[in-house]
């Protein structure tokens, strides 16, 4: 595979995962009662949040990015190429459908729950099932694949403060912020290192003499 192609693979992936870490501007910019150890990102991305256009950005910035990563090596696609791509679409889908408000905060709760809030809201909550889903299979194919000691011990980061965050909404949601801000950070992380891994998949597939 050409060096500028793999240039260009590990320059969008790493833009993805800087655009991905957009949460870390929870931590510095003004908002009106939310607390990042609490409420989830998606949350401060709601429409009814000062800042919401700019963490939506980040998503959405996020998404395009790994699609263009995805793009440059098109003509080998894998089984953890099609998952990245879901995952890419789906993150696109969190950008463009947002929580009409904090889910965490009256009278949006109850609003939720009666079903009274704008479909866009229900919405977000689909596409973030699907896109943990997508990344769940991706981060699996490349474990099962190959083992990389680094890669899998933030998959299982990631993956391990997901369902923690998950299951916290049944009980220990007062940390639900604070556990999926740690899953974020592990997916940045990792999106920087499987990009080489596509390279690699792509290089061997165009030269099989490489496998």
């Amino acid at each position: 595979m050409p060096v500028t192609r793999k240039s260009l693979l590990n320059c969008f992936f790493i833009a993805a995962a800087i655009a991905y870490s957009s949460w870390v501007l929870t931590l510095l910019l003004p908002s009106t009662t939310l607390s990042p150890i609490v409420h989830y990102v998606s949350e401060y991305a709601a429409s009814n949040q000062p800042w919401h256009l700019l963490y939506r950005a980040g998503d959405g910035l996020s998404a395009l990015f790994i699609a263009a990563g995805l793009w440059t090596v098109r003509s080998n696609k894998t089984a953890l190429w099609w998952a990245l791509t879901a995952f890419a679409l789906f993150t696109l889908g969190d950008a463009l459908f947002p929580f009409a408000c904090a889910i965490h905060q009256e009278p949006c709760a109850s609003q939720a729950a009666a079903w009274q809030l704008p479909l866009t809201h229900y919405l977000h909550s689909l596409t973030s099932v699907l896109l943990s889903t997508a990344l769940i299979a991706a981060m699996g194919i490349d474990a099962i694949k190959n083992r990389n000691p680094l890669r899998m011990g933030v998959s299982a980061l990631a993956i391990g403060a997901m369902f923690i965050s998950v299951l916290g909404e049944l009980d220990l949601h007062t940390v639900g912020g604070l556990l999926q801000r740690v899953q974020l950070s592990g997916i940045s992380i990792w999106l920087v290192l499987v990009a080489p891994l596509l390279a690699a998949d792509h290089r061997s597939a165009a030269d099989p003499r490489r496998s």
